[in-house]
């Protein structure tokens, strides 16, 4: 497959916003396999999917005063966006976090 034609298939994945497991509360297990990260969104790209990590990142960045703050800039510095086509999935679709 030449890479326009790639590049145009890799465009019509969706891409997940994944955080890593939970394990206790205000702990997440960031080295946990990936299949069994927690979806937190769903996007048509891979820019639109960044675009709101890093904006989630950058608005607990600058809201320190917010309450469980830390913790959130520690959970989204780990958080990844991925392709539903990632082969880590293994053909898992992860739960919208509750």
């Amino acid at each position: 497959m030449n890479e326009a034609r790639h590049a145009a298939a890799l465009a019509l994945v969706g891409w997940y916003l994944l955080m890593p497991p939970w394990i206790a509360p205000n702990e997440f297990d960031a080295g946990a396999p990936i299949s069994r990260w927690e979806q937190s969104g769903k996007f048509d790209s891979a820019e639109r999917c960044k675009f709101v990590l890093f904006a989630l990142r950058d608005w607990y960045a600058d809201h320190p005063e917010e309450r469980e703050s830390a913790w959130f800039r520690r959970l989204y510095a780990k958080a990844q966006c991925v392709s539903a086509q990632d082969v880590r999935l293994k053909g898992k679709i992860p739960e919208i976090a509750k």
